[in-house]
């Protein structure tokens, strides 16, 4: 709610363990845009295009249209049929009242740079950002950042995912790490923006839904985590890989604590620290002459 209220902010960039309820998230706040205004465009993205429609799309469909009829907009259904391909909410006759319908569709595009050029959207979402093996996350994400911009309203953009930990995804993890160190909303440039227009937030693998599945004494009645007790038994599982070795880095990729973990590099690999310099930089700008 925030960041949707704050002008001088693109977007969200969440940086998450595995199961956390995120994507979930963005399926609700994916309906809440489309039906808030009218010609409020959507568009999903993943690191592939059958995944965008499996994951996103499709889930934003089914859960939009068992809603009660109060609560949605009509829209375009041929012969009965859920939709599959996307979610128009148009009338396919021509209305002669003023009650006409809000227009906005909801699309999956392939994870390209150029896919969604052209468009307007009011919330992209771009998911799992540092697995991308075939585009490059951060040149498409730059694209998609002008798509946000609609006549007299702009749109916001979410990218989010757990770090990738394959070897197709090197390219894409050094994108990820980019675009955190860029995305610091307690260092803002001239213009009062994060370098890259979003700003990012952590959540730990503590608050997984396969974690409370597995261990369900770590959360009371009430729903609070007992976080010591949550990272015990997170720490038990990465421990059964040799420290330090690519296993025990991609485990704490799975079931970060701290941001630190999603940053951190498989030994057999040597990245430079883009976060690190970036703070340090800042910190040295804002010193006097």
């Amino acid at each position: 709610d925030l960041t949707n209220k704050t002008t001088l902010c693109d977007g969200r960039l969440w940086v998450k363990g595995r199961r956390v309820g995120i994507t979930a998230e963005q399926i609700t706040e994916n309906i809440r845009v489309l039906i808030s205004d009218y010609s409020n465009n959507v568009a999903v993205q993943s690191d592939t295009h059958d995944k965008a429609k499996s994951t996103l799309l499709s889930k934003i469909i089914d859960t939009y249209i068992k809603r009660p009829e109060w609560m949605r907009e009509n829209f375009y259904s041929s012969n009965g049929k859920v939709p599959r391909a996307s979610l128009e909410l148009i009338d396919i006759t021509v209305r002669t009242d003023d009650n006409y319908p809000l227009g906005g569709t909801a699309r999956a595009f392939p994870s390209t740079p150029k896919s969604c050029d052209g468009e307007e959207f009011m919330l992209v979402t771009m998911d799992e950002l540092s697995k991308w093996a075939e585009a490059s996350p951060y040149e498409t994400y730059e694209i998609n950042k002008k798509t946000i911009v609609n006549p007299g309203k702009r749109g916001k953009l979410d990218a989010l995912s757990t770090t990738g930990d394959s070897k197709e995804a090197q390219k894409a993890v050094l994108d990820w790490h980019k675009l955190i160190a860029n995305s610091n909303p307690k260092v803002l440039n001239e213009n009062g923006y994060t370098n890259s227009g979003l700003w990012a937030f952590f959540v730990s693998y503590i608050h997984s839904l396969e974690l409370w599945e597995k261990y369900p004494q770590i959360k009371d009645k009430y729903g609070k985590i007992n976080r010591e007790m949550a990272e015990e038994y997170i720490w038990k599982e990465i421990k059964m890989h040799p420290k330090d070795s690519k296993e025990y880095i991609y485990a704490l990729y799975k079931m970060p604590m701290e941001i630190r973990h999603a940053l951190l590099t498989p030994t057999t690999h040597t990245y430079f620290s883009k976060i690190r310099i970036t703070n340090r930089l800042d910190e040295l700008r804002m010193l006097p002459n």
